[in-house]
């Protein structure tokens, strides 16, 4: 081979060579964006007479590929979400963590007056309720309360909320912090079990509830009449009610589980023998109420914070919550049933499990999680429903699929 000849076939083989690596690192340098997802619970705000918004906080990891090394951040935004529509009105970015060393967290904690209280990262933000613009944090809570530096904490456990922030320092001593001034105050917990619980939800918990913490298996009517949601084995054991233990709790009953078929009972209300305490209310008989229905996995929507069922509206009745089928694409139906307990309406939801709910006036929201799909890119959904009490109809956001590409 002549010399001319081998130099351009060198030329050739090293720009090729050029080309291709610079191909491999045109290929490594990408941007991989993981779905969103909620990060920690959601919350109803409203103060004054402005409307109700939910807010959901949200996290979004992204991996940069660059030619040597990947750079990993994690995106925190604020949503605001209407609670007629389900849709969402506005979006804060709040923060950006980059190569985080260890897992960011963020929370909403709750609402003092006209400020929302979030933990992002590593430090508490007071945002404004009418739409999420930081008014505080941290740094601004330290710089107010100069004392406070030398202990300043920056972990979770040390944040919980109870109607106002509450920050425990290296010290272990106790602060609340005003929401407007940001100025700190010597605090002392009257309820050593209720701050553990706030600060156990500020820490751990993740906003969901499970699908049985919604419901329960008793009616007491506007008209004072106590109806339960029985099989027929059910009903049987809550019929043998000497001691008054299943009128109490109705819901300590045995439960025949996924394929429990239930109906209304009517039950006769008597009286227990003395007790050295008195006598007390029990089951004396339970009768099948005509016509009823049968639910699948039935039972009733409990009021919030109480164990009573859910009442909709000024006529009573109520909200039966029951599945379309026993195997794993068993999805949550709502069926209104009237004072008489019969069907209004009926509603299936698009979801498979209930995670939290709100009543609001004439309407539910409700936040669950929909069946994964296999051939899906996002295997989880969490899907915002807005369910109109009058006549069962539903609005509904997906936190996944809906989100705004950027």
């Amino acid at each position: 081979m002549n010399k001319p000849l081998a130099r351009w076939l060198a030329l050739m083989i090293l720009t090729l060579a050029l080309v291709a690596g610079g191909a491999f690192w045109l290929v490594r340098d990408s941007t991989e964006r993981r779905p969103v997802v909620r990060s920690g619970p959601p919350a109803v705000v409203q103060w004054g007479d402005t409307r109700p918004v939910l807010w959901l906080l949200t996290r979004q990891e992204e991996r940069h590929h660059q030619s040597k090394r990947t750079v990993t951040r994690v995106r925190f935004e604020l949503h605001g979400h209407d609670v007629e529509t389900a849709q969402r009105l506005w979006t804060r970015h709040l923060l950006t963590v980059s190569d985080p060393g260890r897992e960011p967290v963020g929370h909403i904690l709750g609402q003092q007056g006209p400020v929302v209280w979030l933990f992002l990262n590593d430090q508490p933000v007071a945002v404004a309720h009418k739409d999420g613009s930081v008014v505080g944090d941290g740094q601004r809570i330290v710089e107010r309360n100069p004392g406070l530096a030398p202990m300043w904490p920056r972990d979770p456990g040390s944040f919980a909320f109870d109607d106002r922030l509450i920050v425990t320092t290296a010290d272990a001593l106790h602060w609340e912090v005003e929401s407007q001034s940001l100025a700190a105050s010597a605090y002392r917990p009257e309820d050593d079990q209720r701050f553990a619980r706030a600060r156990y939800r500020a820490r751990s918990w993740n906003g969901s509830f499970q699908t049985n913490d919604f419901r329960t298996r008793h009616l007491r009517s506007l008209d004072e009449r106590w109806f339960g949601l029985f099989t027929d084995r059910e009903a049987k054991e809550a019929a043998d009610d000497g001691f008054g233990s299943n009128f109490k709790d109705p819901d300590r009953v045995i439960d025949d589980g996924k394929e429990a078929r239930r109906r209304f009972w009517l039950a006769r209300i008597g009286k227990t023998r003395a007790f050295s305490e008195g006598r007390h209310d029990r089951i004396e008989a339970l009768s099948p109420v005509p016509d009823s229905p049968l639910f699948l996995q039935g039972g009733l929507l409990k009021t919030s914070g109480i164990r009573e069922a859910y009442k909709p509206g000024a006529d009573g009745g109520a909200i039966v919550m029951h599945r379309t089928r026993v195997d794993a694409q068993g999805q949550l139906v709502l069926t209104r049933v009237d004072p008489q307990l019969k069907p209004r309406w009926k509603t299936e939801l698009p979801i498979i499990e209930l995670h939290n709910r709100w009543e609001l006036p004439e309407r539910l929201l409700l936040l669950g999680s929909a069946a994964p799909s296999v051939n899906d890119e996002v295997r989880s959904h969490e899907l915002l429903l807005s369910l109109n009490l009058d006549d069962g109809s539903l609005r509904q956001f997906d936190l996944q699929r809906d989100a705004a590409p950027r």
